[in-house]
């Protein structure tokens, strides 16, 4: 999941970069006492597409047909915004489609929001997509959770966007958001309205003008009944010179084909419901221990909320009976009571560890929070595989989720203690973190294990602190 919240963090930084260069520049062209250098300042390219260029969604072919050759020339030799690409390489795009971007998002820049408002709520891929400005509401939340009410707030929207039968009333869902984090629902719908406004105003001026045209073709007509269906959906995007929405795709249930690709490219499942489903039980561990009770807490209306329950208490078990069945190769360590590398390259060995994973186990260099030690920190298991950049060493570090290329020594009860005491504490501070059944809770049975098992087997003869 952090890869979607990277991917979310560029397009907000995009829009922040936006906001620093608009009305701050001058207009760099020659005849219009532009200095040599100037076209490189990103504010002035700016003023040229404010100013000069205008902000109308159109080919560049029409700009270079209508005087504009020069402030196109002049952009084209210069980068824009950064763009998500299909394949994760996000970069920063040249010309008038790269500077264009600072103000009309693409479809590709959706996917880390839908991803995670997937995992942020119990919604479908169809509500996400489907939502309209003034259809969903933000209002108090009417149930206590320890937190400052004015930073919990339930979020409803229609769960279906059409409804085909007058007499049945649209059935609406709900769930809770804080308002204070970025990648909660809250922020990430405020964000995506303020995202939007440009391509709005784009929208509305495209309408006014096919209004106004009185000798439409059937074509020109049928784009202008799309615009006003979509005007008030949230998730809005161009494709060139024409405005598309995710509304679409909500009315079919299935999200667009670009999305399955940048999924299969980036190594994720192409059904958002697995997608959804595997992370919204694990949400604890990707988000932080807020985000699945507070999900919880405000879908409680139905019986059948008690199934996320049922479903995290299956995975936590699972990861569990993982985690013993790993810790089990720590203990074979732990019950050498010579603690010398040769026995433990012997043990390791017999693991089914390479040389150069036991040669870096066993160079003390790559301990963790959790007090063991990792014997490929580049290569960590799929299912730990956080990463953006795949040449950097594993971010997440949930050792104590059951990863395989965890080993605990000995001398790692100072540090199992330490994060033992650290968990207390966040249960004793954290009012959500306490509650039901956390991650929280079962990271602390694991370490009690391990701590467990390094008194009992030091007492009976490992007693050795360092790898000697």
């Amino acid at each position: 999941m952090d890869h979607f919240k990277a991917e979310a963090d560029i397009i907000r930084e995009r829009l922040v970069e936006r906001n620093s260069y608009v009305d701050k520049g001058h207009d760099p062209r020659r005849q219009f006492g532009g200095k040599p250098g100037d076209w490189k300042i990103a504010e002035n390219r700016m003023y040229v597409l404010q100013n000069v260029i205008g902000l109308p969604l159109n080919r560049e072919t029409y700009f270079r047909e209508n005087g504009l050759r020069d402030a196109v020339a002049g952009l084209q030799l210069h980068s824009g915004a950064v763009c998500l690409r299909v394949d994760g390489a996000h970069k920063r795009v040249k010309g008038i489609a790269g500077h264009f971007a600072w103000f009309y998002p693409l479809q590709r820049e959706y996917l880390p929001f839908i991803i995670l408002l997937l995992a942020r709520t119990s919604f479908p891929f169809s509500t996400i997509a489907g939502l309209r400005i003034g259809g969903y509401q933000f209002r108090a939340a009417s149930i206590d959770v320890g937190i400052a009410k004015d930073r919990v707030l339930r979020f409803s929207a229609p769960k279906y966007r059409t409804v085909n039968d007058v007499k049945v009333e649209p059935e609406v869902i709900s769930c809770v958001t804080i308002t204070n984090s970025k990648s909660h629902v809250f922020s990430i719908i405020k964000f995506l309205e303020e995202l939007t406004k440009p391509l709005r105003v784009e929208l509305e001026r495209q309408i006014e003008l096919l209004s106004l045209q009185k000798n439409r073709d059937g074509e020109e007509s049928e784009y202008l009944d799309h615009l006003i269906d979509i005007r008030s959906d949230l998730m809005i995007y161009h494709v060139g010179p024409k405005i598309f929405s995710l509304g679409t795709y909500s009315e079919v249930g299935s999200p667009p084909s670009e999305y399955n690709r940048a999924l299969t490219l980036l190594g994720f499942p192409t059904d958002l419901s697995r997608l959804k489903s595997t992370n919204f039980v694990q949400g604890f561990m990707s988000f932080g221990e807020h985000n699945l009770l507070i999900t919880l807490l405000g879908n409680h209306g139905k019986s059948g909320t008690s199934k996320p329950y049922r479903d995290r208490f299956v995975l936590y078990e699972a990861i569990d009976r993982r985690f013993i069945e790993l810790f089990a190769n720590s203990v074979a360590l732990i019950k050498d009571g010579t603690f010398k590398k040769e026995a433990l390259r012997t043990v390791l060995s017999e693991q089914g560890l390479s040389a150069e994973q036991i040669k870096i186990l066993l160079s003390g260099e790559t301990k963790t929070s959790w007090g063991n030690a990792c014997c490929d920190p580049f290569n960590p298991p799929k299912e730990f595989d956080d990463r953006l950049d795949k040449s950097k060493p594993c971010k997440s570090q949930r050792c104590i989720d059951g990863c395989s290329n965890g080993r605990w020594f000995p001398d790692a009860l100072k540090l199992v203690r330490t994060k033992l005491a650290e968990l207390n504490r966040k249960i004793d501070t954290v009012p959500l973190a306490g509650m039901a059944n956390s991650i929280i809770h079962h990271r602390i049975k694991r370490l009690l294990l391990v701590e467990k098992e390094i008194v009992k087997r030091r007492k009976n003869g490992a007693n050795g602190s360092e790898i000697r």
